[in-house]
């Protein structure tokens, strides 16, 4: 108790004191505004750092000093419309409107949070709705018309309206011709029209205008290696494997330039850091395989495509080398099934090809065109797309039956039985007009 005594005597001290104790509260308090402040000058940091990352379309650097700017100052506006605006700009739209959404819980609406919802329903495919403002914007030449282009372009291109997209980018292009988002828009196009050498042309000049770009970099390797260029592919490979060693992507695509350049070993190495950290990369797993298939070592390369077609059971390479491994084991009927997987997969290529070149120009608004997209994208293991498609056959068309059918089955074999449900019911009830209460 004894011991106990000055502890317990120690607020009487101060009282005796009160000079002393006030300038303990005033220290106490400079120190809790002085962290509060350095809190605040970091956020703001982090944030000038990723509004200029932004600005230079850097939006895959931009994002984590956005999302630290979050976390230093939750409410800060600006930050979450920077961080929407750069997960529109990746294409990770659901992410998108999750940073909206707590804007306007935190915020409410605002004018700033109106044009980005209007950016995004555009950058979703929703141009016809939001297609006038958008483009009185650009009339105006507004200082939000290059955001509404670039809004306008990815709609137009994620719903294969490729004219018309086209046709925003001339516009965009003739502007700001060293614009490097809407040179990536175009050498995207050249790509997906089968010009290769134009669009590797067009990477070559956007890394030019901004050496440090990633996807002009990744995209030009990616075209080179496809021309069997890869010693031209290796160095822009090393240099992204420099700026970026944690991407598993570009150290798979590194991978295979070594292998293709009698470099067995190295690829072997890389091969195996990648799948230390990421035992289940299906890309990894999948080159692992064709060195071993290239060695004769075929249970291990059967071993690595299977594990492979796990994470990605319709990826046609993957299917191929697979079935070059079945053949040359002599299990030829086994060799056979894949094959006319490939058969099926390769006539489902053709038909997408002729229907986001050709078809969909013609009839952006065909439900049934839509719901044919949607199947085939679903068979070629891509249903995350193909949902979308058949919710976009349902708003030309929501009484328009294959699509809510094949959402039912969809969602039934998902284990969601409750919007399986709902569109069953709809199915079902012989009045259009009769109430269904949607999850």
């Amino acid at each position: 108790m004894r011991r106990l005594l000055p502890f317990l005597l120690l607020p009487y001290r101060w009282l005796r004191h009160p000079r002393r104790l006030l300038a303990i509260f005033l220290l106490l308090l400079l120190i809790s505004c002085a962290a509060l402040l350095g809190m605040r000058l970091w956020a703001l940091h982090e944030l000038q750092v990723g509004r200029a990352l932004l600005e230079r379309y850097h939006q895959d650097e931009a994002r984590p000093h956005l999302e630290a700017c979050r976390r230093l100052w939750p409410d800060n506006a600006e930050a979450l419309l920077l961080l929407a605006r750069a997960a529109r700009r990746a294409s990770v739209l659901d992410m998108a409107d999750q940073y909206l959404e707590e804007y306007q819980r935190r915020h409410g609406p605002t004018e700033e949070l109106a044009l980005e919802q209007i950016l995004q329903a555009a950058a979703k495919g929703e141009v016809d709705r939001v297609g006038k403002y958008c483009k009185d914007l650009v009339r105006q030449d507004s200082p939000a018309a290059p955001l509404a282009l670039e809004a306008m372009i990815q709609g137009y291109f994620q719903t294969y309206r490729l004219g018309e997209g086209h046709g925003a980018l001339q516009v965009w292009l003739e502007r700001d011709p060293d614009n490097t988002q809407a040179l990536v828009f175009e050498a995207g196009l050249k790509a997906m029209l089968l010009h290769f050498e134009e669009a590797s042309e067009i990477y070559k000049r956007i890394l030019r205008l901004d050496p440090e770009h990633y996807t002009a970099r990744l995209r030009l390797a990616t075209l080179l290696m496809e021309k069997l260029k890869h010693a031209e592919a290796i160095p822009h490979l090393e240099h992204l494997r420099q700026r970026y060693p944690d991407n598993p992507m570009v150290a798979v695509l590194l991978a295979k330039c070594r292998f293709q350049l009698g470099r067995q070993a190295d690829a072997e190495k890389l091969l195996e850091e990648i799948l230390a950290r990421q035992p289940q990369f299906a890309p990894a797993l999948a080159e692992r395989g064709r060195l071993a298939l290239a060695r004769g070592e075929m249970d291990l390369a059967e071993g690595c495509y299977r594990e492979a077609l796990a994470q990605e059971p319709s990826n046609f390479h993957m299917l191929y080398q697979l079935s070059q491994c079945l053949s040359q084991s002599g299990r030829t009927a086994d060799a056979d099934i894949i094959f006319r997987r490939l058969d099926k997969l390769s006539l489902n290529g053709k038909r997408l090809e002729k229907i986001t070149t050709e078809e969909m120009q013609q009839r952006p608004h065909d439900p049934a065109l839509q719901h044919e997209l949607a199947l085939l994208m679903m068979d070629q293991g891509q249903p995350e797309e193909a949902v979308k498609w058949l919710e976009r056959a349902l708003k030309e068309d929501p009484s328009y039956p294959p699509a809510h059918q094949a959402l039912a089955d969809f969602y039934q074999q998902g284990g969601d039985p409750e919007r399986a449900a709902y569109h069953r019911q709809f199915l079902a009830t012989s009045l259009p007009t009769r109430p269904v209460t949607k999850p």
